[in-house]
């Protein structure tokens, strides 16, 4: 997988390589497990957890249980990507919001404000 690309784009591009796979005159194709399995060998670090519940979670495995799975877990990356983002401006503002009123104390008043 092209990590600069999204898992949408990733899919697609796995969908069409099977596929000229398949018609490249190769008298068997792949089945739907070893595509699934060949897809979950490419995933990036990011999904490891949900690679290792798909593959060893099921006896039985399907390219389409695993690109429903895969398509979760990216949805569960982008909102704890957005929730991380949101915590860190919300904490940032309150550590310059501290230092300004720190510094507040610091400084002597000036005469006639």
């Amino acid at each position: 997988m092209n990590p600069s690309k999204g898992l949408g784009q990733n899919l697609d591009e796995f969908k069409k390589m099977t596929i000229e796979l398949a018609n490249a005159g190769e008298k068997e194709k792949l089945s739907d497990e070893n595509e699934a399995i060949i897809l979950l060998n490419s995933l990036p670090e990011s999904f490891k957890d949900v690679k290792a519940a798909i593959k060893y979670g099921r006896s039985s495995l399907s390219l389409e249980e695993c690109i429903s799975a895969l398509k979760s877990k990216e949805l569960e990356l982008k909102i704890e990507r957005k929730d991380n983002g949101e915590n860190l401006f919300v904490r940032e503002v309150k550590e310059v919001k501290e230092i300004i009123g720190q510094m507040k104390e610091k400084l002597p008043r000036l005469e006639g404000d």
